[in-house]
Parts: structure tokens; C-alpha cells; sequence
């Protein structure tokens, strides 16, 4: 898939009436940029299908403050959707009015508190990492935000996730249970500090469980190295 510039990619919270009405409501600043200026029908790819649906677009009234788009129940329900849930919208391509729409994993990161991220990603953009917090014992914070951002870039510019390490892609073996699904990797370890530093998107790798694991054995592993320990591994098996 051709790289997809990132400010034609936003994310939206479902809440829990739209869940009930199957529609998707887009704020008017991403509608009047990324969507048709009259009624008409959209192609969506949704998740990482190949085949687009139609779907019904509505744009904002002068009375309202965002676009509308129907006809989406049965994915809302195959996914699994609650009130509270984050999803990725990308235009692919503005001639043929065809948008990818993906749910991104609950499980490593809450929903921006504004409900939508900022529409470009920057690989510089920072995030404050490393103060200690006390529970039952001592562990470096760790910012669910910068891993969800993280992974909504990579879902926006590729349109799936796959572990850089082994190549292994959770939807592809589990189907919709693995749809969005995967984990970051802080290719410098947060342990390795004394204190609070910044992290930046292009200082996270999205990897699967065990390589995740593998990268965290000591002695430490770069992604590049335990790529290359793989698949020496893996050459001397065939």
C-alpha cells in the first residue's frame, strides 16, 4: 500500500447511542477537509478488508457541528464496539471517495481525552516518560497515549500491524479477535534511566507478545539484532 499522508488520517470516540444507530458522526473540521462537500455515497474499507462497502455520507448543516456517515451496525457489532472505544479514519484516496476505518486496541492505550487526536503525526513529537510511581512496588510510567498514537500512525500509513521483528500480524492469524492488536516496544529501555526523559514515536516498535519478551531477556536486544538472531535461527532449521 502506497504511504498515506498523515493529515488525511483522525481518530473519533463511539459513543454509546451511535453504537445503537449504527452511524458515525465526523467532527466538521475533519468532514469539510477529508469528505465530500454534498450528500453521497462513500466506499469504506473496514478494518484491514480488501473489499470496500457503500455508505451513505451526510455532510455538516449549518446548524451542526458534524457529518454523518450510516450504515455501519454490523461492523460495530462484529468488532465487539462499547461507548468509550477509539477509531481511525483514513481518506485513501479523495477521486474514487475511498476511507479506511479501523478500531484501535483498547487494551494498550484509553481514548484521548478529546475524543480525536491531532490530525498530522510528527515522529519528533515528544512524550514525558519515566517517573516513578509508587504502588506495591517501584515501575517506570509509561504514556498509553504515546503508544496508541504510535500505532494509529502505523495503522494509517500501512493498514495493519505487523511485529517488526518476525513479520507475525495478530489479524492474520486470529481474524477479527486480533484486528488492531499488537504491542510497543521502547527500543530505549525505560529501566535503563534515572529519571523522567521524552519518548518519541520513532523510539517505539510495534511488535508482537513474544518478540516483545525476547527484547526484554537479558542480555538486551536491539530490534535489528533479534530480527537477524531470528532468522539466522530460522535459516539453519530449513
Amino acid at each position: 500500500m502506497d504511504r498515506i499522508p498523515m493529515n488525511n488520517a483522525f481518530e473519533l470516540r463511539i459513543t454509546k447511542s451511535r453504537l445503537y444507530t449504527g452511524l458515525l458522526a465526523i467532527p466538521k473540521e475533519h468532514a469539510t477537509q477529508l469528505f465530500p462537500a454534498a450528500p453521497a455515497v462513500i466506499r469504506v474499507l473496514l478494518g484491514v478488508e480488501t473489499a470496500p462497502s457503500d455508505h451513505q455520507f451526510v455532510p455538516a448543516v449549518s446548524t451542526a457541528n458534524e457529518a454523518r456517515i450510516y450504515g455501519m451496525k454490523d461492523w460495530f457489532d462484529r468488532q465487539s464496539l462499547v461507548a468509550g472505544d477509539t477509531l481511525q479514519m483514513v481518506l485513501l484516496n479523495r477521486d474514487e471517495r475511498l476511507y479506511r476505518l479501523t478500531r484501535l486496541d483498547r487494551a494498550d492505550g484509553a481514548p484521548l481525552a478529546n475524543g480525536a487526536a491531532p490530525a498530522a503525526f510528527d515522529l519528533d513529537e515528544e512524550f514525558s516518560e519515566g517517573r516513578e510511581l509508587v504502588r506495591l512496588h517501584r515501575r517506570k510510567e509509561r504514556k498509553r497515549k504515546a503508544v496508541l498514537r504510535k500505532k494509529s500512525m502505523v495503522l494509517g500509513s500501512q493498514g495493519k500491524l505487523v511485529c517488526e521483528v518476525c513479520d507475525f500480524d495478530f489479524f492474520q492469524a486470529f481474524g477479527d479477535l486480533g484486528e488492531g492488536f499488537a504491542e510497543c516496544h521502547h527500543t530505549l529501555p525505560l529501566g535503563q534511566n534515572t529519571g523522567e526523559r521524552s519518548t518519541r514515536l520513532s523510539d517505539l516498535a510495534v511488535v508482537c507478545a513474544n518478540c516483545h519478551r525476547m527484547l526484554h531477556q537479558r542480555p538486551w536486544h536491539t530490534v535489528a539484532g533479534l530480527t537477524v538472531l531470528l532468522r539466522s535461527r530460522l535459516d539453519g532449521q530449513s
